[in-house]
């Protein structure tokens, strides 16, 4: 409910902005921007399914001078055998300067899944994150921290990195911001996501015989680690009405994610009875290798 009444707020605040800001017809106070982007794969701190996941993301975007933003993305499965809605996410923030080199930003996210949804970091309801970026000229550096709320555990996720934007064309229409990331997580998320996975696969072959078989998988250390390092290499066009982006993005995942899963039985006569206590790794976590994706996106200013 908090997280709820934090983007209410966030709205508030913008609405209230925009209307201090309505005698001035020179100056647009605010912009609303609003298109489509294609990802051809999910991946989340290194992490994704052994098949791909592609989505086509619509989304909206309103920005106001002040700092405030709230933004809307709608991700559809483009999958041929389960194409549909999988998840949306409400984002909010107020992003500020501190000293004439120094900026901040508070940021609010509120996730919204299918029901048939099985994306790595679907046990996330809603993240409260910061940020502090130093500008050095020629690099920025910059840091992120994230609380990931979820249904059990909360998660803590820190990100530093250093990018470079460089501008070029026709009224510097034309940007290429490369960045390089670091991503340290504990590991509630991926545990969650793991037994969540074991349940499902538990009910397609459940039967008569096995209603009182249960499973349970934990995370051998979930602990911060290392998860992965991230190059991203983003081009954008952008004009008074269009902007074109295009973010190219490598990743090198790192520490894999050891799992065990525990299959019971419980008796009639209230035994429990351990049927196996296993390594349920993923091939995929054991042999982690390098990743390459591409997000494509076109949006209009409003």
């Amino acid at each position: 409910m908090k997280n709820y009444k934090l983007l209410f707020l966030f709205l508030f605040v913008n609405i209230y902005l925009f209307g201090q800001n309505v005698k001035k017809p020179n100056k647009k106070p605010f912009t609303i921007k609003a298109g489509v982007n294609y990802m051809n794969n999910y991946v989340y701190y290194g992490r994704t399914d052994s098949l791909k996941i592609p989505y086509l993301v619509p989304s909206i975007t309103f920005t106001h001078d002040k700092g405030f933003f709230i933004n809307a993305d709608l991700y559809y499965l483009t999958d041929y055998e389960s194409r549909g809605f999988d998840f949306l996410e409400l984002n909010a923030g107020y992003e500020f300067d501190i000293i004439k080199k120094l900026s901040a930003g508070i940021y609010g996210t509120k996730y919204f899944y299918a029901g048939s949804s099985n994306i790595i970091s679907g046990n996330i309801n809603s993240t409260i994150g910061a940020n502090l970026k130093y500008n050095l000229g020629a690099l920025e550096m910059y840091m992120n921290g994230y609380l990931f709320l979820t249904n059990g555990n909360t998660d803590i996720s820190f990100n530093p990195g250093i990018s470079r934007k460089i501008e070029f064309g026709k009224n510097s229409q034309c940007s290429i911001y490369p960045s390089f990331d670091v991503n340290f997580s504990t590991l509630n998320f991926y545990e969650e996501f793991s037994a969540r996975k074991a349940l499902k696969n538990l009910n397609k072959a459940k039967n008569a015989n096995l209603s009182t078989v249960e499973i349970f998988t934990s995370v051998t250390d979930k602990r911060m680690k290392l998860l992965d390092y991230e190059l991203v290499l983003p081009f954008t066009y952008e004009n008074k009405r269009l902007e074109v982006s295009i973010y190219p993005t490598l990743v090198f995942p790192k520490n894999p994610i050891y799992t065990t899963t525990q299959t019971i039985r419980l008796l009639p006569n209230g035994i429990t009875e351990v049927i196996s206590n296993v390594d349920s790794t993923p091939f995929s976590e054991k042999n982690l290798s390098t990743v390459f994706y591409l997000l494509l996106g076109v949006y209009f200013k409003i």
